[in-house]
């Protein structure tokens, strides 16, 4: 007989999920998953306003940053210790962190608080993202993940895509503290669903947990990290603060990798990387990721800075690239799992990637909104081609007993390529944007301090380019007209290597699909 929803899980010794707990746990996997990402990107319209409050637009990039570290790092380390610990636990803990960290930003009095408190929410993001893909494994046999992971990564796209709309639209009429509590109802919900209809895995023995290698891992990635984050926006990538942190970093990870060799239970199985198929499904990963999240990041950015058109119009005209993105997760999700193949799915996302980002470097100012509609959908169509692949392959590579490990491990690297994708897109944007500005102005000195303390900021929002536009137009002497055509055209020169960055990197995705190897998908767990 099947254990209602509101029974007290038993212990067991495996985290698989049957019978009418099924629905259940589907259902408290799809809402952690959509709060864990909507928490990441509601704050992007609001984030200019927090910071002018706090006093702390020097640390603008922080508002992001901590949540990214935080997540990043919590994820193999809970994708881990869930095999051996259970799921249960750490999805508790991660949504209790979630919630104490989301009303710690609320009450934020100024910037170092606001920090800390998205610190502890991408701890807890991270852990329920670690989690998710595992928990599918737990609920559905391999080849029958493909299409419940096309459902997953919808969501997971649709809460990416609306957390900027939200966000814009209740820090307008609620107050920017808002953003962060409207996602606290929805995780006491998952709370308590989760809580009642996980399993409580008890493992026979003591379970051996590899606290050096989290040590380490920890510091190499906060090293690594910082260092991507802050290199060639806060610093110059040639800074010796930059330079430090980041060798600190590549340091601690070679060493974390030499440990990982040698130990019982490593975080990171060297096992996994010896398999073909692991590492083509998660270098295609990688690669896809890092073109999405950059443009999910400056696709707004063009509507607003380089169109002209306002927030609101420009999220809403993101819809072209939330729809393709739904239809290709649906589609490729159920073809996988009908046909229990995937290899053409691997090769013909990327390749509609590149069409898509083809049709992107061409975009202008004068473009039309047809042109970058199109670009958005053929973007859209391609990545959600790949989402559910990578998961479904990944968890069917390995045995069971190494579903968390091996997921956690494949986020681990998709959050990776998030953070590389946006750090190299940001810094050939500033830099080709401020030398195009600098080569459209007349050469004098008041030029050159308008520029030198706004250009950065201008590129945050519409507020501060159009604040730097207002200063360089009433610069004395009439050195400057027509200020905003000017920023325009250079935002859109320097967007311009983003999205060639962009195509470079979809290649490259094809010819890493077009190797990835056909393996059965299994119909079982085991």
């Amino acid at each position: 007989m099947n254990p209602s929803p509101g029974a007290a899980p038993t212990a067991l010794l495996s985290h698989q999920i049957t019978g009418s707990r099924r629905a259940w746990a589907l259902a408290g996997v799809m809402l952690v998953m959509f709060i864990s990402v909507l928490a990441s990107t509601i704050v992007a319209n609001s984030a200019p306003t927090m910071v002018d409050e706090l006093h702390g637009v020097n640390l603008y990039a922080w508002v992001f940053a901590s949540f990214t570290l935080a997540a990043t790092i919590c994820v193999p380390v809970v994708g881990k210790l869930s095999d051996l610990l259970g799921r249960r636990i750490f999805y508790l803990i991660g949504l209790v962190a979630f919630i104490a960290g989301s009303v710690g930003c609320a009450a934020a009095q100024n910037m170092p608080e606001l920090i800390a408190g998205r610190v502890v929410t991408g701890a807890g993001g991270g852990a329920m993202l670690a989690l998710t893909g595992a928990t599918i494994g737990d609920i559905f046999p391999p080849r029958e993940r493909a299409k419940w992971m096309g459902l997953i990564m919808t969501n997971y796209g649709i809460g990416s895509m609306m957390g900027p709309i939200v966000g814009g639209v209740i820090a307008d009429q609620f107050g920017w503290r808002w953003t962060f509590l409207v996602t606290v109802p929805l995780a006491v919900l998952a709370l308590f669903v989760l809580g009642a209809v996980l399993p409580r895995v008890r493992r026979p023995g003591k379970p051996t947990v590899d606290w050096l290698g989290i040590a380490l891992l920890s510091l190499g990635l906060l090293g690594a990290l910082i260092a991507l984050t802050v290199g060639g926006v806060s610093l110059p990538w040639l800074s010796a603060q930059v330079i430090v942190t980041g060798l600190f970093g590549v340091v601690m990870l070679a060493v974390f990798a030499a440990h990982q060799l040698r130990t019982r239970e490593p975080l990171m199985s060297p096992h996994l990387f010896r398999n073909s198929v692991f590492l083509h499904a998660v270098g295609l990963s990688f690669l896809i990721r890092m073109v999405f999240f950059g443009l999910l990041t400056f696709f707004p950015l063009y509507l607003q800075g380089v169109r002209g058109e306002t927030a609101q119009d420009a999220g809403l005209q993101l819809l072209p690239l939330m729809a393709a993105f739904v239809v290709g997760n649906v589609v490729s999700g159920q073809t996988i799992s009908r046909t229990g193949h995937y290899h053409w799915n691997a090769v013909i996302g990327p390749v509609i990637v590149v069409a898509g980002m083809a049709v992107a470097v061409t975009l202008t100012p004068a473009s039309s909104l047809a042109s970058a509609y199109g670009a958005m959908a053929l973007l859209g169509l391609g990545v959600g081609t790949v989402f559910p692949l990578a998961s479904t392959v990944v968890q069917s590579a390995f045995p069971y007993s190494m579903l968390g490990a091996a997921n956690s491990s494949r986020q681990f690297f998709d959050n990776l390529g998030q953070v590389i994708g946006i750090s190299v897109m940001t810094t050939l944007t500033i830099g080709r944007f401020t030398s195009e500005l600098a080569s459209r102005l007349p050469a004098s000195a008041a030029v050159s301090h308008a520029v030198d303390r706004g250009a950065t900021q201008g590129l945050l929002s519409s507020r501060g380019q159009a604040a730097l536009a207002s200063t360089l137009d009433h610069l004395p002497g009439g050195v400057v007209s027509g200020a905003s055509r000017l920023l325009h055209d250079s935002l859109g020169a320097g967007l311009d290597a983003a999205f060639w960055f962009g195509l470079v990197v979809a290649v490259l995705a094809v010819a890493v699909g077009s190797r990835l190897p056909e393996m059965p998908l299994r119909t079982t767990h085991d």
